[in-house]
């Protein structure tokens, strides 16, 4: 059953193609600026009492967006007078295309936690909570630490939930209960799956999921759906989450980051989401140099360190972009050996990276990163003051090498972008070698004909750009696969968590018992195995499941014929009569409180044994499957099948075990 419930496309409105939604952006973007003197002739206080009004206008049944245009211009001059930022019409028009629901494509360096802060303050006026979410705790705690001051000059709090923040819900229940939370989206989805592993509601920290968005989008919506590969040892736990499947939670998400445009195929088809690109705010002029074609890695990254050591030689800054830890440390080798000093940035410590990275564009500078260390960080010409910043737009800016031409446009365009932020000139080049294992895996030994004596090979760059395209096909078609799998064993959880949290509230639990007794006994004396049973072996059967108080005598007396010819409808009807009546006396027994909270937790127990049970057998499954396959795939269908018995199996399984233990288990009830 799929439970999933995302938007066809739009929440707030018909469905609206890309131009369309940055020219509405463009108007709002004009609207503001109209509204701008109104604003800057405000006393603070009427700024922030801005929010009140509002508010009261949402009451009265205004629509969020018609609020939009003013919400806007008051977040653009509480910036200017709190945070020295003024928020440009690049930023306006993102914000705007968050608000929509899109997917805004923002290059490096426009300004992108302010965009968020925009949309964040419009989506927060409801009152039911923004989530932001980053990609690590130290980009949550940056984030939140800067907007704090420009969303509490309007009234509204800011919370903030990592890693190391108390695990005691109620620390973290004050930082969900704040207007916009901040935070990495791992914490977001850990906190969700305790919400709903939760013995009692003061253990809940999380009020709803109304809008979030994914900052760094394709870090958080695409490449986290790689790394969660199929339902591990890290699976096999009593809870799970898959990205997809946390944020499918939200009423409305949205997403921003440099890169959109090459996975908006991905986007589309994973979350129905658009991609919108928001044009620079100024023209970019950074000058893209063939790539630098080599026979063998050795050679390449050898070039790769003489250019880094002439760039550096006139006081350009340098940054070096790695594929793997391991290539930035022969890098660095190479780059020591020739007397550079340089810094290697590998991710490992975020709070470091990023002050490392900050200082990228200082005079001299050498960096190196591996993957996406010091993603989320600006890289500033002159360092992270701007001191430096004309002397090093003369030198030509920000020199970006990288060592390798990834598989993916989108990781090739992070680094190139680092490069050229905001109008400023910078370069960049690509080192190849025909000995790189993504060379090879594309194309044979014959390209080793298209390098030129001059190491430029226009052949080959246009060989893996046309290979980065339909490798951008490829991965959306792989990760919608990989969705369709992941959502299987998803959507039971959905299932299970819903009934784990009826039983939570206890809301309708005793009719939904009294449904059970009657579903358990039903299906034991109908089945097959019933059926055909010695009435005296059923009878044995029933009185282990609870105190049988009829007999098969009583009962074919009662109908006037034979033991022997009593049906199993008729059985079933008159033993599941007796077994209700047991039940008002077991009740009766134990009294009303003591019965429901009895039932609550007897429920909840065996509903988490089973589940955490069922996701070995599901894991159990997927190795069966692929075992038997003959290339070791295993059919989408096939599993689906297999899936849905072993999920109807647990669920019979666990009304039996709560009907047994409703009748079998000792309860003592404390005196307070």
């Amino acid at each position: 059953m799929k439970l999933l419930n995302w938007p066809p496309d739009d929440t707030l409105g018909s469905r609206l193609d890309g131009e369309k939604v940055l020219e509405w952006g463009r108007q709002i973007a004009g609207q503001v600026d109209a509204l701008g003197p109104e604003m800057q002739s405000h006393t603070d206080d009427a700024l922030g009492a801005l929010t009140g009004a509002f508010r009261a206008r949402l009451a009265r049944g205004e629509p969020l967006d018609d609020l939009m245009p003013q919400a806007f211009a008051a977040v653009r001059e509480v910036a200017a007078r709190t945070l020295g930022w003024r928020p440009l019409d690049v930023q306006i028009i993102g914000g705007a295309v968050l608000h929509r629901g899109k997917i805004a494509e923002m290059r490096a360096g426009e300004g992108k936690t302010l965009t968020a802060a925009l949309t964040g303050y419009l989506n927060a006026l409801p009152g039911r909570g923004v989530h932001v979410m980053t990609v690590s705790d130290y980009l949550a705690a940056r984030d939140a630490g800067r907007m704090a001051a420009l969303y509490r000059f309007l009234g509204l709090s800011t919370g903030l939930v990592t890693a190391v923040l108390p695990g005691a819900p109620d620390s973290r229940r004050l930082a969900y209960e704040a207007d916009v939370t901040y935070g990495d989206w791992k914490q977001f989805a850990f906190d969700y799956l305790r919400d709903n592993l939760a013995w009692g509601s003061e253990q809940m920290v999380q009020r709803g999921h109304f809008f979030a968005i994914a900052d760094d989008a394709d870090l958080i919506l695409i490449d986290a759906i790689e790394s969660q590969q199929m339902i591990t040892a890290e699976t096999r736990t009593l809870a799970m989450a898959h990205v997809r499947d946390y944020l499918g939670q939200y009423q409305r998400l949205a997403g921003m980051t440099g890169t959109a445009v090459t996975d908006a195929l991905a986007y589309q088809k994973i979350y129905h989401l658009d991609v919108v690109p928001v044009p620079a705010g100024k023209p970019v002029i950074r000058v893209d140099h063939p790539d630098a074609v080599h026979r063998t890695t050795q050679a390449k990254l050898a070039a790769l360190a003489d250019e880094a050591a002439a760039r550096h030689a006139t006081g350009q800054p340098v940054l070096i972009g790695a594929t793997s830890s391991e290539e930035a440390q022969t890098v660095s080798g190479l780059l020591a050996r020739r007397g550079i000093g340089h810094e290697v940035l590998t991710g490992a410590d975020d709070e470091r990276d990023a002050q490392a990275i900050a200082e990228a564009g200082r005079r001299s500078a050498v960096t190196i990163i591996a993957g996406m260390a010091g993603r989320g960080v600006d890289i500033c010409l002159g360092g992270a003051t701007g001191a430096g910043h004309a002397e090093i737009a003369g030198l030509g800016g920000l020199c970006v090498l990288g060592t390798q031409r990834p598989a993916c446009r989108r990781q090739e365009l992070e680094l190139r972008d680092r490069a050229g932020c905001q109008g400023d000139p910078g370069e960049a080049t690509y080192f190849l070698s025909i000995d790189d294992d993504r060379i090879m895996r594309l194309f044979s030994r014959r390209v080793a004909s298209l390098i030129t004596r001059a190491n430029r090979s226009p052949g080959l760059s246009e060989l893996i750009d046309n290979a980065q395209a339909w490798a951008a096909v490829s991965e959306a078609e792989q990760l919608g696969q990989v969705v369709s799998y992941q959502s299987v064993l998803a959507d039971q959880q959905l299932v299970v968590y819903a009934r784990r949290r009826a039983a939570f509230t206890g809301e309708g639990l005793r009719d939904r018992i009294r449904s059970m007794i009657d579903e358990v006994i039903r299906a034991h004396v109908a089945t097959p195995a019933g059926e055909h049973a010695e009435p005296a072996q059923l009878w044995r059967e029933l009185r282990d499941l609870y105190p049988v108080a009829v007999t098969p005598e009583a009962l074919a007396g009662q109908c006037g014929c034979a033991v022997a010819a009593l049906t199993p409808q008729f059985i079933a009807t008159q033993v599941a009569a007796d077994a209700q009546r047991a039940y008002d006396r077991r009740e009766a027994e134990l009294g009303e409180p003591v019965t429901r909270e009895f039932e609550r937790l007897l429920t909840i127990s065996v509903i988490d044994r089973a589940w955490c049970e069922h996701l070995q057998a599901m894991s159990d499954l997927l190795d069966g499957l692929a075992a038997r396959s003959a290339d070791g795939t295993v059919p989408l269908p096939d599993y689906q099948r297999e899936a849905a018995l072993l999920f109807a199996g647990m669920d019979g399984a666990v009304n039996r075990e709560i009907i047994y233990g409703l009748f079998n288990l000792e309860v003592t009830v404390e005196e307070s």
